[in-house]
């Protein structure tokens, strides 16, 4: 059990993609993170699977790089 204000985490897919699939979706959930994918998480007490809220995810695109 993790607990935090801010919490950063950097990966390579497809194990990136699957951690955050993990912390905010139910059995099944599935993302997939373009390299230099950013997502924020948030989550109302502690850090645990299936708890948190996806409020964004940009491409490195979007970002201009």
């Amino acid at each position: 059990r993790l607990e935090s204000d801010e919490v950063a985490w950097v990966g390579h897919a497809p194990e990136i993609g699957q951690m955050v699939a993990g912390l905010i979706g139910g059995n099944g959930a599935h993302i997939e993170m373009a390299k230099g994918a950013v997502a924020a998480i948030e989550f109302e007490g502690s850090i645990e699977p299936n708890g948190g809220n996806l409020l964004w995810m940009v491409d490195a695109k979007v970002l201009g790089a």
